[in-house]
């Protein structure tokens, strides 16, 4: 696995790159009548996964956007599945102060990657990128009144 990487761009947005050694299990598994302390256990097994990987990444202050690359051994599934994982990575970052909080105020967006296999480990790869408020053109008909269709 990668280790964690700062980048600082000249003219341009902060990212930092994370590689968290974790992966939970997936939302279908939790919505079979799990127990609440399972659900704790594995809220509490990705928080720490998330602290692990910290490695000195220095605290973001503006909102951000966040990026998630799952990269798995065994049984692939698709990206909705991996909701459990993101909530406690994200619920991780707050803990271990690298962003504030995990309200819309401060997460603006969240970019989530089918899995793509592993031959060793399982591992999620977490990009942080402070974010842009410039208008994606799709939206740009509602501010402007024409329409941009990105296809």
């Amino acid at each position: 696995m990668k280790s964690n990487l700062t980048l600082i761009k000249p003219n341009g947005p902060r990212e930092v790159t994370m590689t968290i050694p974790w992966v939970g299990p997936t939302l279908n598994s939790l919505w079979s009548g799990k127990h609440w302390s399972f659900r704790k256990q594995v809220a509490d097994s990705g928080h720490k996964a998330v602290i692990t990987a910290k490695n000195g990444v220095e605290p973001f202050y503006e909102p951000v956007e966040l990026e998630f690359r799952f990269h798995i051994k065994g049984r692939r599934f698709d990206c909705s599945n991996m909701a459990v994982t993101i909530k406690a990575i994200e619920d991780g970052l707050v803990l271990c102060g690298i962003i504030p909080n995990d309200g819309p105020n401060d997460v603006r967006k969240i970019t989530i990657y089918a899995p793509e296999k592993s031959k060793t480990q399982s591992y999620t790869i977490v990009k942080i990128k402070e974010y842009s408020s410039e208008t994606p053109k799709f939206l740009e008909e509602k501010y402007t009144g024409k329409a941009v269709i990105p296809y």
